[in-house]
């Protein structure tokens, strides 16, 4: 996918990107490469039983490639939403494990494991406002803010970008945009925020209506 940028803005960075969205990871993994990075995509972690499901990822990018520069993690919607006085135990526990403990630890591995001047982004792919998935995503925009304060002596930024559940082939784009810009050397000064795609395209529809 082309973002319009030079291909040697990433050159040589090593890229992991995991999470359960198979397609998105790949079409991320494409825009960076398009850039210059190295993409190691290492697939999903959504119920980590162990401390070591959550390192295995950085493991295998460090055999791989030798150390890890960017790392990325998606987050995708487990079901339908579902009203709090419905949402059964288990359905909250699914969606705890993959949207809120699989993110706090992968975050954890990419703070010891990224190394100085990184980026590490959470991509929130279709986010809902049903109490269980609202909470997950605040839950990770608290742990970005709280990282950033551990790790940026390092000089790493931490960031996640959201697109809504309703987003459509445009608003998937201007995701995987948004990730790629914010990978790069031009996304430095951005960090501990959330940036939301869905504004991104009202504004930019405001200003052609203008």
């Amino acid at each position: 996918m082309e973002t319009g940028r030079s291909p040697s803005r990433l050159a040589g960075k090593v890229a992991l990107l995991t999470g359960a969205d198979a397609g998105l990871c790949r079409a991320l993994a494409d825009a960076l490469k398009t850039e210059g990075a190295v993409p190691f995509v290492a697939g999903s972690v959504t119920a980590p039983a162990s401390a070591w499901a959550c390192a295995a990822p950085f493991d295998a990018a460090e055999r791989a490639h030798g150390g890890v520069d960017i790392a990325i993690h998606v987050l995708a919607p487990l079901d339908e939403p579902t009203p709090l006085t419905e949402l059964s135990l288990d359905q909250y526990d699914a969606i705890a494990d993959a949207l809120v403990k699989a993110p706090f630890f992968l975050l954890q591995q990419a703070a010891r494991r990224v190394r100085d001047g990184g980026k590490v982004l959470v991509a929130l792919a279709g986010t809902r406002n049903d109490a269980a998935h609202a909470g997950a995503a605040a839950a990770v925009q608290v742990f970005a803010r709280v990282l950033t304060r551990e790790i940026g002596a390092r000089g790493i930024t931490v960031n996640l970008v959201s697109a809504p559940a309703e987003a459509h082939e445009q608003g998937f784009t201007d995701l995987i945009r948004a990730v790629a810009f914010m990978a790069g050397p031009d996304g430095r000064w951005i960090n501990a925020q959330t940036v939301r795609t869905s504004v991104l395209r009202a504004s930019a529809s405001a200003g052609d209506n203008a």
